[in-house]
């Protein structure tokens, strides 16, 4: 089975200007994501998905392959699916590549955990399911720091199923100025993502608060 990381990485935005450019700690953000597809150890290939020529720059001084996107790809009400199911299939032509699964994370999304990606493939190809969304759970179920696993079905559709996670302290995409200041106060005091050790605590406190002998969430 064989597994293609996409990060879509647009070059416009209309709370932050060029926002998957910004810098965080010295690295532009849409990276971070990179570095959480290369730390799950899943993907045979990482792509980033953009329209902009800065982004395919950086990406590829940073040794990722670039998908640039077409245009029509935004025009899709799916919001999400025509530029990743157009990826997929401009990468696979360009290559002769065929691949099975894809592991989806927005440019936004720095705090995905890498080993929410590696249970959830495994959780994808042994249960068989068609997708699943990866989001923190709340009490008011809110969701934030987007990764999407899902099965790739030719035919261009996906519905992807919502996989319960920890609350691990942090509940964060960067959409607004104040998002890119908190994030970059918290990068310069935690080696992250590579280090998930900070999320320890985090998940004590949270079985602890359910009362209950049995974990509320279990690894």
């Amino acid at each position: 089975m064989r597994n293609i990381g996409i990060v879509l990485a647009k070059g416009s935005s209309r709370r932050i200007p060029k926002k998957n450019l910004q810098k965080i700690c010295d690295k532009e953000m849409f990276l971070y994501p990179v570095d959480i597809l290369r730390a799950s150890g899943v993907c045979d290939k990482i792509v980033v998905s953009t329209d902009d020529d800065e982004v395919r720059e950086v990406a590829t001084n940073y040794g990722v392959h670039v998908v640039m996107r077409d245009p029509s790809w935004d025009k899709d009400e799916w919001q999400f699916n025509a530029p990743t199911h157009g990826t997929i299939e401009k990468y696979e032509n360009r290559t002769g590549q065929r691949f099975d699964d894809c592991t989806l994370i927005l440019g936004n999304s720095v705090f995905v955990r890498a080993s929410w990606i590696r249970v959830a493939l495994d959780f994808l190809r042994n249960r068989l399911v068609a997708g699943m969304k990866l989001t923190h759970v709340y009490p008011v179920d809110c969701v934030d720091s987007i990764c999407t696993v899902f099965r790739i079905h030719r035919a261009g559709l996906y519905f992807a199923h919502r996989l319960p996670l920890p609350h691990v302290g942090i509940n964060l995409d960067i959409d607004y100025p104040s998002d890119l200041e908190l994030a970059r106060k918290i990068m310069t005091t935690i080696d992250y993502p590579l280090n998930e050790t900070i999320h320890e605590e985090a998940d004590r406190l949270e079985n602890m608060i359910s009362k209950s002998d049995t974990p509320r969430f279990q690894r």
